[in-house]
């Protein structure tokens, strides 16, 4: 049944050619994404995916001179500390009772190492976090040599308060410096940075506190999930869960066994998604998907207020982009942050695959998926390009792959800076 906050259906992805080496925006079947890759099932919690990525050089003439970017902070460990005990006590109970089939088993040692690792570390970031974020920044000076290799350069980067986002920076910083000693390298975190790059305005607390989008995913979930496949795949009974493997107990269980199971693979534990029934894992996906489409995402439910959380955002990318294109000075400004900033900048700026709009529970997943726009370690890199006669040129990436934006061009992934310059003026006034 459709909830009453959805008067219309209206779901519509960009239909635009998609160059080799990249996802299609859009699946005729939405998951064929996950066998693919299974991972991508963590969605937002999915620790960051690298392939191979087709680049277009720069048209004839021109040259790289400048990168703005904004990533979010690497893998990390669940954020919820008492999830992994909790599931821990249950398995060990049903253990206890002789109740574990084999695949119960497995999870049930995962948890426990897993349990052991991470108390005290509760959204810490991992190895694989840090990792992560020195692969990027490798990446991104190998691509564009010129800029991190003079006699003097000069980078600002920006984090929020928060401890995985400083030390991501650091990762990624610290891996320029090795490769360039002479690069002059400025950090900085506080109150002051954390005001843009993770900016909440009183209408998005509002709408995220007391908004209808809760009652939209709950109702979705409680009408879609069925536990009892879950439960009999890892129990022998579901007499753990007072004898209803479909019950309100199974079900917050088996949500609660998928919320660590995103997380495993970022943490550094070996994923567990093969032990959930492939129709009970892609239901759970869904609502997790949906979850962040309708806090996070272009979302009509909204009224724009998703989106408009990443303007101070965004207005700091022309502002500081500007200021090079006219007067010089730092070869890079990076910042970082977290999903709440990269998905709503990500909608803003209108890339493709952050811009599906849907009013549809039910087809959310084939208008917008989570694991395309913000895994772990995401992040969105406009790479500034000019020639002999001043014109510049601009081409965005996000994780690292050539993104179209609504602005028209003649020679895509590269558009006119002064015409993107300004759309965004415009979508910020």
């Amino acid at each position: 049944m459709r909830h009453p906050f959805l008067s219309f259906l209206f779901c519509a992805g960009l239909a635009l050619t998609i160059p080799a080496g990249r996802l299609p925006a859009q699946h005729t079947d939405p998951r064929s994404p996950f066998e693919e890759n299974i991972l991508r099932y963590g969605g937002s919690s999915a620790p960051y995916e690298v392939s191979d990525i087709v680049q277009h050089p720069a048209p004839k003439g021109y040259k790289p001179f400048y990168i703005s970017h904004f990533g979010r902070h690497g893998s990390r460990y669940h954020t919820t500390e008492s999830l992994c005990p909790g599931l821990v006590r249950a398995f060990h109970a049903a253990d206890s009772l002789h109740l574990l089939k084999e695949p119960g088993k497995q999870i049930y040692a995962i948890l426990v190492r897993m349990d052991s690792v991470t108390r005290g570390k509760t959204g810490d970031l991992t190895a694989v976090g840090a990792d992560e974020h020195r692969g990027i920044a490798s990446r991104m000076a190998a691509a564009y040599p010129s800029l991190f290799r003079g006699k003097s350069g000069k980078i600002s980067a920006q984090a929020t308060t928060s401890p995985r986002v400083i030390l991501s920076m650091a990762y990624f910083c610290e891996v320029l410096k090795l490769r360039n000693p002479r690069l002059e390298i400025m950090m900085e975190s506080g109150d002051a940075t954390s005001a843009y790059l993770n900016h909440y305005t009183p209408e998005y607390r509002e709408y995220y506190a007391n908004g209808p989008w809760r009652d939209v995913r709950d109702s979705w979930l409680q009408a879609h999930l069925d536990a009892a496949p879950v439960i009999d795949t890892l129990f022998f009974s579901a007499d753990l869960f007072g004898g209803k493997a479909n019950g309100k107990e199974a079900r917050r269980f088996v949500q609660d066994l998928y919320s660590l199971a995103k997380i495993s693979a970022a943490s550094g534990f070996p994923p567990f998604f093969d032990k959930f029934p492939e129709e009970a894992l892609y239901v759970l996906w869904q609502s997790g998907n949906m979850d962040q489409y309708l806090r996070k995402g272009p979302s009509p439910l909204s009224e724009g207020k998703n989106l408009a959380i990443a303007k101070p955002l965004l207005k700091d990318f022309i502002e500081k982009a500007d200021r090079v294109v006219r007067e010089g000075g730092n070869v890079a400004d990076l910042r970082f942050g977290h999903g709440e900033g990269i998905m709503p900048l990500a909608g803003l700026m209108g890339i493709e695959e952050a811009s599906g709009v849907c009013d549809d529970p039910d087809k959310i997943a084939a208008t917008w998926q989570d694991f395309r726009i913000t895994t772990m370690a995401a992040n969105i890199q406009w790479v500034f390009y000019r020639n002999r006669e001043g014109r510049v040129l601009l081409k965005i990436l996000l994780n690292e792959r050539e993104s179209r934006i609504p602005v028209p061009t003649d020679r895509w992934p590269y558009y006119d800076w002064e015409s993107v310059r300004d759309h965004y003026q415009s979508i910020l006034k």
